[in-house]
């Protein structure tokens, strides 16, 4: 190796091990002229991708040839690049093979990029750039001269590479494309078409099983257009069409969109924290500058676990989204890459528009201490650079647990008012009955009011305001605070029905718990009355999206009078505003009842 007057001259470097060989002949000059060659043969990857722990792949081998020559402002390049032997998972034999050639003769770049397995084509591609090459300034692009990029897909069976993909299991399908893309740096103009047909994918994060996985795009001029999209995921069906248009013709933006989502009882995602599944008709249309959004959500089956929602564990990603478009606003005479950060064209803070988001019944937010039935009706309005909330949320049955004590939800209005803070006004009230020391029955009434930031909890004891000092002691002991206090005799006995108290609930939760799980019930509740030694339980579950059945028992323990409680209660939404109610029970409480409920503020 010599280094002369701004030459190196490197002579036969040649590095060998069996079949492997690295070897490069030749010199390099800033100021006269160039003839260099590398060449690599066979050369195995395995050690190379353990040492920069690259996952992806497991084994493969590389051969490079690389020939410059010419003057420093005008040489000629070449290059061939083949990786072979690529594997991963249940993948063999995946080959990729690059060629380049650089002419300073007509300062253009043409190359191709074919991707192989088992000696079968799974892709082509070949462009032909305006580039310019010196060893002083490197590339550079003229816009004023035309090039295209082709790419070509050849039925590829897309189940090949899904040892590559962690996050999506079951992978199927058939990708085809034949796009062409002429004038990238210019006056863009598309051609071709692409299409994924009977495709199929599991996305075990989100529970996820997309079946029947069927796109088709257009290209053509300055037009894209998805001619259709559908996916089938369990009783559900996702379809969208719609355009992009870029250029005059789309107005004075030179941009406009128009595309339409529907969802038909479509599961968007089915977890242990979450499971949403949803009705849907969604609108984005304008342009790229000004996009709107319009549209409607309806939820008919929610289901929210607060407990695992908070301790489990999932990723976030920081990634961009794959598909980003822009346009220029100002384009670069002297044809060089402008190195200034530019906007990006479809940008979050433009989006203006109006969502409806509903759920009538059916949506359940639980967790070892709660499980509530919620409604709601909401618009999420975005004006500016933030997301407003308008509309309400209610509950429609459930409990929670307080200190221990089981409140059953009387009723419960969260409303939201818009604003940039989420601050809603809420207006909750939950009851718990028990038996007192003197066996009487009493009624402990919790409120909420005011706002999420300022909240006020209230008690009422038989409809009569109480200090939270006795509304505390009698979660615990059943009894006032000063009655707690001055009972020095019945310390004792105090003291063992916290214990039992304790032991009661805990046992309660773990059978709700096991029950639950096992035989899939939205609504399972146990109750107990020490004074009288009943207990109750009550199960419910809906049958389908619109209707509800339950059973509610209680139960003697001891030797007691008191009177057992039967009651069979079916539920059928007719429409959003109208349910059917039917009861069985005693004489008194048995009968059928049309229900209209409004909400108005």
């Amino acid at each position: 190796i010599q280094y002369d007057n701004q030459t190196v001259t490197i002579d036969n470097l040649v590095l060998q091990s069996e079949e492997q060989s690295f070897a490069l002949n030749g010199y390099v000059s800033q100021t006269s002229g160039n003839d260099l060659s590398l060449t690599i043969q066979k050369l195995d990857l395995a050690p190379f991708l353990s040492f920069f722990s690259i996952d992806e792949l497991e084994s493969g081998k590389l051969d490079l040839s690389f020939i410059l020559k010419g003057d420093a402002e005008a040489p000629s390049l070449n290059l061939e690049l083949l990786l072979s032997d690529l594997s991963r998972g249940g993948v063999r034999d995946l080959s990729v093979f690059t060629e380049m050639d650089y002419n300073p003769h007509y300062n253009n770049t043409t190359g191709t990029l074919r991707l192989s397995m088992a000696e079968q084509r799974l892709m082509d591609t070949t462009l032909s750039l305006p580039m310019e090459f010196s060893l002083s300034e490197g590339f550079s692009i003229s816009k004023e001269r035309e090039g295209f990029v082709k790419l070509t897909l050849l039925d590829l069976d897309v189940s090949q590479f899904s040892a590559f993909l962690e996050e999506i299991t079951d992978l199927s399908g058939i990708l085809t494309a034949d796009v062409t893309i002429n004038n990238p740096f210019s006056d863009l103009f598309l051609e071709g078409s692409a299409s994924f047909k009977n495709g199929r994918l599991r996305l075990p994060e989100i529970g996820a099983d997309y079946r029947n996985v069927n796109l088709i795009l257009n290209l053509a001029d300055d037009r894209l257009e998805l001619t259709e999209l559908r996916v089938d995921s369990a009783q559900g069906v996702l379809q969208g069409s719609g355009f992009i248009q870029i250029g005059e013709a789309a107005g004075d933006d030179l941009s406009k969109i128009d595309f339409t989502l529907t969802l038909n009882s479509f599961p968007l995602i089915s977890n242990p924290s979450l499971e949403i599944v949803a009705n849907s008709q969604i609108k984005l249309i304008g342009s790229l500058l000004n996009p709107l959004f319009a549209g409607n959500v309806n939820i008919t089956r929610g289901r929210v676990n607060l407990d695992h929602l908070v301790n489990g564990t999932y990723s976030d990603s920081t990634e961009p989204p794959l598909l980003v478009l822009a346009l220029e606003h100002k384009r670069n005479d002297t044809g060089q890459i402008s190195t200034e950060k530019e906007q990006p064209l479809f940008n979050l803070d433009d989006l203006r528009g109006e969502l409806n988001l509903s759920f009538a019944r059916n949506f359940w937010v639980r967790s070892s201490d709660m499980n509530i039935e919620l409604s709601a009706d909401l618009n999420v309005v975005k004006r500016d650079a933030d997301f407003e909330l308008f509309g309400t949320v209610n509950t429609l049955r459930g409990f929670y647990v307080f200190f221990g004590k089981r409140f059953q939800i009387e009723r419960g209005e969260v409303i939201f008012s818009g604003g940039k803070d989420f601050d809603p006004d809420l207006s909750i009230s939950a009851l718990y009955s028990f038996r007192g020391i003197d066996k009487t029955r009493k009624r402990l009434r919790l409120s909420v009011t005011g706002s999420l930031d300022q909240m006020t909890v209230s008690f009422e004891l038989n409809n009569q305001p109480i200090e939270e000092s006795d509304a505390v002691s009698y979660l615990l002991f059943g009894r006032s605070f000063d009655e707690l206090t001055q009972g020095e005799k019945s310390e004792a006995t105090n003291q063992a029905l916290v214990i039992g108290g304790i032991l009661a609930n805990r046992l309660t939760d773990q059978l709700t718990s096991m029950l639950g799980e096992r035989f899939q019930f939205d609504l399972l509740e146990f109750s107990s009355d020490t004074a009288t030694s009943q207990v109750g339980i009550e199960v419910g579950k809906y049958l389908t999206d619109q209707l509800f059945i339950s059973l509610k028992r209680d139960f003697n323990l001891g030797d007691t009078k008191e009177q057992v409680y039967e009651e069979i209660r079916v539920e059928y939404e007719i429409t959003r505003f109208l349910f059917l109610q039917g009861i069985k029970s005693d004489s008194r409480s048995t009968g059928m009842d049309l229900i209209w409920r409004f909400n108005w503020k």
